[in-house]
């Protein structure tokens, strides 16, 4: 094996390590905020409800690990160096679909655009989101990947629910709302996907 194969075959393995950490979330480590433009009016719930796929209540159980797309190697100044857009995924557990079919009661994974950087040095995030928190209850507005990935939709697509039980949820404000939402979403004409945790697959 030559020299250069090998090196390579060091550079995909790093690489794969990377992809696949466990998410570690240093509470010192600063955050930077990306302004985002966006194609319809994030501040108006009827459309980001019309733009999704799926909209539905689920407990975050946990923050599972960051995944990071677009990688490529940096060769300028002989420094090999990984780059990439982080994406950090959760298990979730979804309890009650309010737009879609997704499976409820068994965790499925759920990611959301931004986390630690590749280098390990910042927290990267849309402008006005946060990372999701374990053991909390939220609405969740989400769509689906060419792949079947459920994405949630940042950082308009989710709601926080103050409750301690799921018994809760159908009396809460933010249940009532969404579904109200979702009864007179604003369509927008994308091209759509099913998720792979459609329940209809």
């Amino acid at each position: 094996m030559t020299k250069k194969f090998k090196i390579l075959g060091l550079i995909f393995i790093v690489v794969i390590i990377i992809m696949f950490a466990p998410v570690q979330y240093d509470d010192k480590l600063e955050i930077y905020y990306l302004h985002g433009q966006y194609a319809l009016d994030v501040e108006n719930p009827y459309e980001v409800v019309g733009f999704s796929d799926y909209v539905f209540v689920a407990k975050v159980d946990e923050k599972i690990r960051t995944i990071y797309e677009y990688n490529k190697v940096d060769k300028r100044m002989h420094v090999y160096k990984i780059t990439g857009e982080p994406y950090t995924q959760y298990t979730i557990t979804v309890i009650e679909n309010i737009k879609g079919d997704i499976e409820k009661n068994i965790p499925i994974t759920l990611e959301q655009f931004g986390g630690v950087s590749s280098d390990k040095r910042y927290i990267q995030l849309m402008e006005g989101d946060e990372i999701l928190e374990s053991g909390s209850f939220y609405i969740i507005v989400a769509s689906s990947r060419r792949d079947g990935r459920l994405s949630l939709f940042s950082p308009r697509g989710y709601k926080k629910m103050r409750i301690e039980n799921e018994t809760e949820i159908f009396d809460t404000q933010e249940y009532k709302d969404f579904v109200e939402y979702r009864e007179n979403e604003v369509m927008f004409d994308r091209k759509r996907f099913n998720s792979k945790y459609n329940e209809q697959n």
